[in-house]
């Protein structure tokens, strides 16, 4: 996330969409990570179960909206993470202790 930091839009040479795949474990830690562990009601993830980080912006900045869908026939569904937008410094923050620091401008 700290590429999206430095990066303003629109990014030079970079894709408007990234997708990332992962295993059930992954998409737990994250959900632990971002607070939203509880949508997935004590068990692990479904198969083709999904975590989707939409940036933003707005008059106040950049802004995350995460969405969670759990299993194959299920929508995917907006987590309300925050009360409101959330900033992407506040989604960063959150995540800070496992992110790594290198940084990477854009291209």
């Amino acid at each position: 996330m700290n590429r999206l930091q430095l990066c303003y839009y629109p990014c030079p040479g970079q894709p408007k969409l990234r997708i990332y795949y992962t295993h059930d474990v992954n998409v737990l830690a994250l959900s632990h990570i971002f607070g939203i562990l509880d949508r997935f009601n004590g068990v692990t993830p479904a198969f083709s179960s999904a975590l989707v980080f939409e940036t933003r912006r707005n008059a106040n900045g950049t802004y995350v909206k995460i969405f969670q869908k759990n299993g194959q026939k299920a929508d995917f569904v907006d987590t309300n993470n925050c009360a409101s937008d959330c900033s992407l410094a506040t989604v960063t923050s959150g995540a800070s202790p496992l992110a790594i620091t290198a940084q990477i401008p854009c291209a």
